[in-house]
């Protein structure tokens, strides 16, 4: 069993349990983080590109997705390269299979017709291709309107602690940890942003009070988003680390 899996059901074990092992300071930070939350009128938006080096018609939505996340410090955006460009001899180096399995759920999940790049999700619930900046506009500020679920996230030295309020989730939620890479150094691949990295479940959640850390290495440019999902509903709640 690999040291992530080891790690993975630790946390199941000490949720049960109800015991947050992150110190005091900590969570008195984290405390403070999420009472600013509630003060911010809406929760964070996640924009999700799926993407690839070798998709003709691409470059303008990874324009678009660049300018969001540069503009407003709102958006969490999530680049996902596909790897099913690879053939040929060619190959995307920011590819990754889970990508692809993220992108089939949300054929399932939102009936999106088919599988095709480019894809932008907002928020798990709207689908455009993101080609179009007038297409991302009207679906970011409907999505503006929801309502507002503050989460705690902080990095404390090798760890993430997360602090969660109690929701009322009849059929429960995911809960998604994305390490995101800021800016590649990988000659001709540096205009990508806020590339995905890794994806791991930290578990099904029940919608109850929870406090946990989850191990994080600190590596320059890299940064973390937390992402709480339903399947049909989308995306009720996230928050993100800075690099």
């Amino acid at each position: 069993m690999n040291k992530l899996a080891i790690y993975s059901q630790l946390i199941l074990l000490l949720c049960a349990l109800n015991i947050a092992f992150f110190d005091p300071q900590a969570q008195a930070q984290i405390q403070a983080q999420t009472q600013k939350a509630k003060n911010v009128q809406t929760t964070p938006i996640v924009v999700e590109l799926f993407t690839s080096k070798f998709c003709p018609a691409c470059p303008n939505a990874d324009h678009n997705f660049n300018q969001l996340i540069a503009k407003d410090p709102n958006i969490i955006g999530l680049s996902c390269h596909v790897s099913y460009f690879n053939r040929n001899g060619r190959g995307d180096k920011l590819a990754r299979p889970f990508c692809d399995a993220r992108q089939n759920v949300y054929k399932l999940a939102l009936n999106t017709g088919g599988i095709y790049t480019p894809m932008t999700i907002i928020n798990g619930s709207a689908v455009t291709t993101g080609i179009k900046q007038n297409e991302l506009n009207p679906l970011i500020q409907k999505t503006k309107t929801a309502k507002n679920r503050p989460v705690g996230f902080l990095r404390n030295g090798e760890y993430l602690n997360i602090s969660l309020p109690q929701i009322n989730l009849p059929h429960g939620a995911d809960i998604w940890l994305f390490e995101i890479e800021n800016r590649p150094d990988e000659e001709n691949y540096t205009h990508y942003r806020n590339t995905v990295k890794n994806i791991t479940k930290l578990l099904r959640w029940d919608g109850k009070k929870l406090n946990m850390a989850f191990p994080a290495e600190q590596k320059a440019g890299i940064s973390y988003a937390l992402i709480i999902q339903t399947y049909k509903g989308g995306i009720i709640a996230a928050a993100q680390t800075g690099s």
